[in-house]
């Protein structure tokens, strides 16, 4: 048997968390949704994800300390940037991450998790 992939999804928009509930209901992924953004390290730690998806601006605030914060760990998951900021292109050449732009098409997320 297939291990499961383990992606965290740090978000704090209700109707994307429940779209990608959907898509990932199909129990390919252990996911864990997290919208506060003190707990995220420590969960990225604890459940060792292979994938995430990470909001740049969580209630209303932007910021690029999570993605900072992630590099200095000993095992950097993929990191998927998620913001509809004019500068994600730029900001995720500059950490070396990949991109989802918002608002995203369903094929545009499915095609990120088959790339992985």
């Amino acid at each position: 048997m297939q291990e499961r992939k383990r992606i965290i999804i740090h978000e704090d928009d209700q109707g994307i968390i429940d779209a990608l509930k959907l898509i990932l209901n199909d129990n390919k992924y252990d996911t864990l949704f997290i919208q506060d953004a003190t707990k995220l390290i420590s969960e990225i730690i604890h459940f060792n994800p292979s994938i995430v998806f990470l909001d740049l601006s969580i209630h209303n605030t932007f910021n690029l300390t999570p993605i900072k914060e992630i590099k200095k760990l000993k095992k950097v998951p993929r990191i998927i940037l998620m913001s509809g900021n004019a500068n994600l292109h730029e900001i995720a050449l500059k950490y070396e991450t990949e991109y989802l732009a918002k608002p995203f098409n369903i094929s545009d997320f499915d095609q990120i998790l088959e790339l992985s």
